[in-house]
């Protein structure tokens, strides 16, 4: 993981997929048509699977029986038995693609499991086989052939979703996912072709880093999964119409919004916060209890109040709105739990401790990528304050050095200070740091400068960066999403006005001077890339630097 991926602001949508998600909406034709061609590619896949055993039962027939073999026609009952075992064996004890967690009983959790059976009941659909809690925040009914060669379906749930959710919402989510057992089931087409998705897509995963093997399973991976949008999209939007058709159009869209929302939150706290964390060898000591903060934290509960659709439009955006434009009124309201109490969990930190490993290293949709938990092993855990420090100065420490090779092009001498920057901004070349900083192929704007340009919060950065290096400030723990710094005594420190001004012009610059001599931080600061926990632990800083 990089560290301009780790402290990139995520983007609020997902990938859009063909059909209803991208605007059109699917027919049943489409769908049929598309199921046939996935089975049909299935298929296809199954026999180039065997060919290396057709192959050689042939050969061995040839060596029993000679020639007859293939005269008498035996030959292909021959291939289509090796097909058809393994395609058997594929399906029994091959790879797929399936989210990671800790499997629950009624026991462990009887409230959660109380709610399910009860929606299961209200629906008039068969109840789980099992419910698995995993990261991220995945809500989706998974049929896994394991134990056994019998079909078991599993709610799987991200440990946000009932964390977060209150009790009408998470029932509305679980009824959207749930409704995958109603008793008209989908054609058998596109019941196989959905099928074999975790399948081809667990091939895929399976065959990885194995030359030109694994990136024709990459491809083939990804065009099937093109191939079964349609029919996904189709199959999603009867299981929202079913759910609807209980609980009520309003009730089933406010819990896909609220799913929406949660989503884009929890991608907000992995990217911009564990990610960057993970990157400078630290990981958070709680990570429920650090979500349960950010939501509550004001800044993100207007922007996430205030989220945008997106463009395109975000999946659950797209269903929400296709069940308004078909209302439908509610046969079983929905009941208990008011507005801002959760459901959560019976034994909230034994829940918190078993899934530890899993919300961390899981991706959105509850997958564990190969190697991710060997990766936490290095990584030390820190409390809420001392992970938010560290992030933050992580985080600015690396927008700060990505300033240092525009300076050195600008004519800063090496290595690059805080006192070569500043000498460059007294010279007047702040539009010329400017320019070089921009990325490679945009055109020059004249925001280059301004206060809220990328420039502009790379300076500021090197300045908190300097002021807490010099001990005059400190990391402000917040979950704004913004790096800055306060005072010892708590005051705040308005470092990214000072930065503005300085690369706006000379007079600017030598104010910044005067407040860098008053200040007490040192001139010689060096403004390079930012080090891991370890590192920093044994150069006495936060961020790295002496």
């Amino acid at each position: 993981m990089t560290a301009e991926a780790a402290t990139a602001e995520p983007v609020a949508t997902e990938p859009a997929t063909t059909g209803a998600a991208a605007g059109k909406p699917t027919t049943s034709s489409a769908a049929g048509l598309r199921a046939f061609a996935a089975v049909g590619v299935l298929a296809a896949l199954y026999v180039a699977i065997a060919l290396p055993f057709v192959v050689a039962a042939l050969l061995v027939g040839l060596t029993v029986r000679g020639f007859g073999l293939f005269t008498s026609g035996q030959a292909v009952l021959v291939a289509e038995i090796v097909i058809a075992l393994t395609a058997l064996v594929l399906e029994i004890a091959g790879p797929r693609r399936l989210p990671s967690g800790i499997s629950v009983t009624a026991r462990d959790q009887p409230r959660l499991w109380a709610l399910v059976r009860a929606t299961a009941r209200e629906l008039d659909v068969p109840e789980p086989d099992g419910i698995v809690l995993t990261g991220g925040t995945v809500a989706e009914l998974r049929a896994v052939r394991r134990p056994g060669i019998t079909l078991h379906h599993h709610l799987v749930l991200g440990a946000c979703v009932p964390a977060s959710l209150t009790e009408p919402r998470l029932r509305a989510v679980v009824a959207t996912a749930l409704a995958a057992r109603r008793r008209r089931r989908p054609p058998l087409p596109d019941q196989l072709a959905l099928h074999g998705l975790d399948m081809v897509t667990g091939l895929a995963d399976a065959a990885r880093q194995r030359g030109v093997l694994g990136d024709a399973a990459r491809q083939f991976a990804a065009r099937y999964t093109r191939l079964c949008a349609p029919v996904l999209d189709l199959q999603q939007r009867t299981q929202d119409r079913y759910a609807a058709g209980v609980y009520g159009t309003g009730a089933v869209a406010d819990g896909l919004d609220a799913l929406r929302r949660l989503r884009t939150a929890w991608q907000w706290y992995r990217r911009g916060y564990v990610h960057a964390g993970m990157a400078s060898g630290c990981l958070p000591a709680d990570p429920l209890g650090d979500f349960r903060a950010l939501l509550a934290d004001p800044v993100r509960a207007r922007d996430l109040a205030e989220l945008p659709a997106g463009d395109p439009p975000h999946p659950l955006a797209v269903r929400a709105d296709r069940l308004r434009a078909r209302p439908l009124d509610a046969k079983v309201a929905l009941r208990g739990g008011t507005d801002g109490i959760t459901l959560g969990f019976d034994e909230p930190r034994r829940v918190a401790a078993h899934l530890y490993a899993y919300l961390l290293a899981c991706d959105d949709d509850g997958i564990a990528p190969a190697g991710a938990f060997a990766a936490l092993d290095r990584l030390t855990a820190l409390d809420r304050e001392a992970f938010l420090r560290q992030v933050s100065g992580y985080r600015a420490a690396y927008r700060a050095s990505r300033l240092a090779p525009a300076a050195r092009h600008a004519g800063a001498e090496m290595p690059v200070t805080l006192g070569g920057v500043l000498g460059l901004l007294v010279e007047g070349k702040g539009e010329r740091i400017a320019q070089e900083h921009r990325p490679p192929g945009a055109t020059a704007s004249s925001a280059d400068t301004g206060p809220d340009s990328p420039t502009a919060a790379a300076l500021g950065a090197l300045l908190a960066c300097a002021w807490v290096d010099a001990g005059r400030a400190r990391w402000k723990t917040t979950w704004s999403g913004q790096d800055d710094v306060t005072a010892h005594d708590g005051s705040s420190l308005d470092l990214a006005a000072l930065a503005a001004k300085a690369l706006a012009g000379p007079d600017g610059a030598r104010t910044l001077r005067t407040a860098i001599r008053d200040a007490g931080v040192s001139s010689y600061y060096e403004v390079r890339m930012p080090v891991s926990f370890a590192a920093a632990q044994e150069r006495e800083t936060a961020v790295g630097h002496r």
